[in-house]
């Protein structure tokens, strides 16, 4: 009875014992929730936790972090420092203090405090990857060299992927291309074979860059970086058809994925390249019509969302969009004024002429308008004559009335000036010119002696015209 007794009573014992010795107080989690929810008394609460953890530094800098990732910078430090107090060796609260410096935009003190951290704890791989994070962009040789140094320390630990971001970060392709080769890429980390792939797109070595992203996929089925990576590489690649494939891949199957600008102009264009004009457009239409986008963007989209329209043959919208681009552009130069003209021309060329006769006249009107226009402008007139004749002929190649008179005017023009004759584009022109000019003459009008001073001055240009010798030993020298 008496042995039962003391059994029960030590279990007692070992039942009111439990919570003192089998649980600890988890301190870094009350902080956290003192730091998230803010309460009146939060001061007084960890001023009381700082007390009861003075000499716990793994506590200390677990607390400061979550200051840090809470924004509150001061709090961090203060409570980085207490681990300092309690552990003037402890890597852990150094590699919080370097953190503090680089958030404040102080790489060189960051990289002192993470230095410091390396001194004590010369294993742990986080400080020197933090090193070379910041010190990257004052000496990225320095940084590659910090963390050969972690190589050497511990062989088990992979460097060379991150060499390789060390290496991207600052632009240095080529060799970021080559540490990146040189690690396992089964071993990556996602991040890593993102910007590896995305190295071999910038250096413009895509199918690389798809076989790296491909990797990525087979680890990380629908992750959309690496969708986008093959999309952007197949469509520069001009592989059309499959970069619609992986098109449709990030837009539809694809996890957590925030679509860009460049995901909708890029996804355009490889329907485009595909022959799927509309599609091209729905695309490039969606890109525009995105809050993110400056105005500068927009603009350049709708230039080339024209460029698209144009490429199939659409030319009614082709037309639509380039007038607002130049509409956006707020200023037109000459050529884009002359692109517009020729827009209109290429789209009059597009009818029969002589089933749709009326809707080829009306286009080739509307381009003849715009050329008129543009040659008001005393630095594009010649070219603008130039068009004028052109056209001229092309809506009206039996009777010839009109193109005699632009291209009678388009000599005249280049003539004016006799600089004009040590330009090689203005001698063509002229030589064209005076070839419409003499055979409207001799053909049409049979007026030989009106012919033949164009006939000749061709000669005076170019002795070697066929044309021009043929008619003037065939038929003026033997009249």
């Amino acid at each position: 009875m008496k042995s039962l007794k003391y059994l029960i009573l030590g279990a007692c014992l070992a039942i009111v014992a439990a919570p003192a010795t089998a649980q600890e107080i988890d301190w870094v989690g009350q902080a956290k929730e003192i730091i998230k929810n803010k309460p009146a008394d939060a001061a007084k609460q960890m001023k009381d936790i700082q007390k009861k953890n003075k000499k716990n530094a793994a506590n200390l800098v677990a607390i400061g972090r979550a200051y840090l990732q809470a924004g509150d910078t001061a709090n961090a430090r203060t409570w980085a420092e207490a681990a300092q107090k309690a552990n003037k060796k402890f890597a852990p609260a150094f590699v919080l203090l370097g953190d503090l410096a680089a958030a404040a935009e102080n790489g060189g003190e960051a990289a002192q405090y993470y230095d410091m951290a390396i001194y004590y704890d010369a294993k742990d791989p986080v400080a020197y990857r933090k090193y070379a994070a910041v010190y990257r962009k004052v000496d990225p040789n320095g940084a590659v060299a910090k963390l050969r140094d972690l190589q050497a320390q511990r062989p088990d630990v992979a460097v060379d992927a991150y060499i390789g971001q060390t290496y991207f970060a600052t632009g240095e392709l080529e060799k970021a291309a080559d540490a990146f080769k040189q690690a396992d890429i089964n071993a990556m980390q996602k991040l890593e074979i993102v910007d590896y792939g995305t190295t071999l797109f910038l250096l413009q070595r895509y199918p690389e860059a798809i076989e790296v992203a491909q990797a990525g996929l087979k680890k990380f089925p629908r992750y959309g970086a690496f969708n986008r990576l093959i999309l952007f590489s197949q469509t520069s690649a001009e592989n059309f058809d499959e970069a619609v494939k992986y098109g449709n891949e990030l837009f539809n199957n694809s996890d957590s994925v925030n679509l860009r600008i460049t995901d909708f102009t890029f996804y355009g264009r490889a329907f485009a390249g595909a022959g799927d004009v509309n599609a091209a457009a729905e695309q490039f239409n969606a890109a525009i019509a995105l809050d993110s986008i400056s105005q500068d963007e927009k603009i350049s989209l709708v230039k080339e969302l024209s460029d698209i329209y144009k490429k199939g043959d659409d030319y009614a919208n082709a037309i639509e969009a380039y007038k607002q681009y130049l509409e956006m552009s707020g200023s037109t130069t000459a050529a884009e004024t002359a692109a517009l003209g020729g827009m209109y021309r290429d789209w009059g060329l597009t009818y029969n002429d002589s089933t749709e006769s009326e809707m080829r006249m009306e286009k080739l009107q509307l381009a003849m308008e715009v050329y008129k226009g543009l040659a008001e402008n005393p630095d594009a007139k010649e070219f603008a004559l130039h068009q004028v004749a052109r056209v001229a002929f092309q809506m009206d190649p039996e009777e010839q009335a009109i193109p005699l008179v632009a291209y009678e005017e388009l000599r005249a023009f280049i003539e004016s000036d006799p600089a004009n004759m040590e330009n090689e584009t203005s001698k063509n022109r002229l030589v064209e010119a005076c070839q419409f000019l003499g055979a409207y003459h001799l053909v049409k009008m049979n007026d030989v002696a009106t012919s033949e001073p164009y006939w000749r001055r061709i000669l005076e240009i170019n002795p070697e015209h066929p044309q021009a010798k043929m008619v003037v030993t065939e038929l003026i020298d033997k009249e």
